[in-house]
């Protein structure tokens, strides 16, 4: 199971990349607030970190920014963490 520190680094790369790709569209938080019919302050609190969105809503977002790139590198983060953690657990028990 993931240390809470190790979620809160991961919530906040979320927000990094999705605040990426908001400004390589050129749309400012406000704007996207409004194409996601959601509050500035929802936008806000997953950029800086303090929440992680929805899957829907990481979706609608990269969608909307058309930066599947992202989303793909989003999607894939905790998958690829996981393997990881499972490759360590292997590791120590074959020593």
């Amino acid at each position: 199971m993931k240390e809470r520190a190790d979620l809160e680094i991961e919530i906040k790369s979320h927000g990094r990349f999705l605040r990426q790709a908001r400004k390589k569209s050129k749309l400012t938080q406000e704007k996207l607030a409004e194409k996601l019919d959601c509050s500035v302050r929802h936008i806000q609190n997953i950029e800086a970190g303090h929440t992680d969105p929805s899957f829907s809503l990481a979706r609608r977002w990269l969608s909307v920014t058309k930066d599947w790139r992202t989303f793909f590198e989003v999607i894939l983060m905790p998958t690829i963490d996981i393997e990881e953690e499972n490759e360590n657990h292997v590791q120590e028990a074959d020593e």
